[in-house]
């Protein structure tokens, strides 16, 4: 064990005595595994902070490209004063959850290859094309092979569910309805916020 590791495990024993017992870490293993996961998350929340400090190369919202991004996609977008499209980035990275290369977010904004992009003004616009289009593709056979959920979403499926409402298709419909019923990202996070 490092020392930042000793560090972090005598600060959660701390809070499990003196703040809130912590029945999940009480087996050693099980402790250790859940420390690994909150320095994971906090590097990532640093790394996420630190893109917003960044000089942004714009070929980083080409879906087609290798250097596609979508955090600094949403940084970028964001800079442009796009902000709905800066969402959505963000939205295909929390759905997706952080995979390989991106490979999963590329291959969805970049429609698999087919002509055009799933934008926000694309995919808010109907929603029930972007799940008819995934759904053409799963009977189609056409889904790119290998794309994954990052591992957090590692249940996660791009397919319908009928049953349990739980596919990207679903998601994707869930996401924009929420959007809408909120009158727009701006509005409904700002909304938020002062409640």
């Amino acid at each position: 064990m490092t020392v930042n590791e000793r560090l972090w495990s005598e600060k959660l024993n701390r809070f499990a005595r003196e703040t809130h017992e912590l029945p999940g870490i009480a087996d050693r293993v099980s402790k250790r595994n859940f420390l690994a996961q909150l320095r994971n998350s906090v590097c990532h929340a640093l790394s996420v902070s630190n893109i917003r400090n960044m000089n942004i190369d714009p070929s980083c919202i080409d879906a087609s490209s290798n250097r596609f991004d979508p955090l600094q996609a949403a940084v970028h977008y964001h800079r442009l004063g796009k902000y709905d499209e800066a969402c959505w980035m963000v939205f295909l990275t929390v759905h997706c959850g952080i995979s390989h290369c991106w490979k999963l977010e590329r291959s969805i904004y970049d429609r698999f290859g087919d002509p055009g992009s799933w934008t926000w003004t694309q995919t808010s616009a109907s929603p029930e094309e972007f799940r008819n289009w995934l759904r053409s593709h799963q009977r189609n056979g056409t889904v790119p092979p290998n794309l994954q959920f990052g591992n957090h979403r590692k249940y996660q499926s791009l397919k319908d569910s009928t049953q349990r409402r739980a596919g990207t298709g679903d998601a994707v419909a869930s996401y924009v309805e929420w959007i809408r019923r909120g009158g727009g990202h701006k509005e409904l996070f700002q909304q938020t916020l002062q409640e």
